[in-house]
C-alpha cells in the first residue's frame, strides 16, 4: 500500500508507471476531481486502461463497506487494492504527494502528534510528530501544524504567500 506512486496531470502513475483509478466511500470537500476517481460502487462509465484500483479508506467503521466495494471493483478491474489510513500505521504516510488522495491545492505539512489524549488516534495511525517536506497549495490541513517550530512555520507561510 505504501507505493501508490507519483501524479501527472489527471492520471495517477504507480511505481512502474501504471494508469491508477482511486475510489472513495463517499465525496467530501477534499476529495479529488478527476478523471480518474470514483465514489462508491463502479458506475457504467468505467475507464477501460487502468491498471490498479485503490479504494482509500480513512476511518475504521468504513472497512466493511471498502472490502464490499473491492469485491464490486473486481468483477471489472484485475487489481483492486485497499488501504488507506484506517487499514495502516504511520508507515502509510512516508510522504505527502499532492493531488494524490485529496483535492488539488490542498497540502500537509506536518503529520503526527506527541500528545496522547484518550479520545485521539493521530498518534497511534501517524507516529509522533514530525515536520515533513512542504509542497505548494493554499489550503494547510495539518492536524498539529501549533507544534511546529518557528522555522518550519516560516516556511509555510512564506509558500503562502509566494501564491499570492
Amino acid at each position: 500500500m505504501a507505493n501508490w506512486i507519483g501524479f501527472n496531470g489527471l492520471v495517477l502513475f504507480g511505481v512502474s508507471g501504471m494508469k491508477i483509478l482511486r475510489v472513495f466511500l463517499r465525496r467530501t470537500s477534499q476529495t479529488p476531481i478527476d478523471d480518474y476517481v470514483r465514489i462508491g460502487k463502479p458506475d457504467l462509465f468505467r475507464p477501460k486502461d487502468i491498471d490498479e484500483v485503490h479504494i482509500s479508506v480513512l476511518f475504521t467503521w468504513d472497512k466493511k463497506e471498502a472490502l464490499r466495494l473491492q469485491k464490486d471493483y473486481l468483477q471489472y478491474y484485475s487489481k483492486v487494492l485497499v488501504g488507506g489510513p484506517a487499514f495502516t500505521n504511520n508507515n502509510y504516510y512516508p510522504r505527502f504527494y499532492p493531488g494524490r488522495y485529496i483535492k488539488k491545492g490542498i497540502t500537509i505539512t506536518t503529520r503526527g502528534c506527541n500528545n496522547n489524549c484518550p479520545w485521539c488516534l493521530v498518534p497511534e495511525i501517524e507516529g509522533r510528530f514530525e515536520e515533513i517536506n512542504i509542497e505548494m497549495g493554499n489550503i494547510i490541513q495539518d492536524n498539529n501544524i501549533l507544534l511546529a517550530n518557528k522555522n518550519h512555520l516560516r516556511k509555510v507561510f512564506q509558500m503562502l504567500r509566494d501564491q499570492t
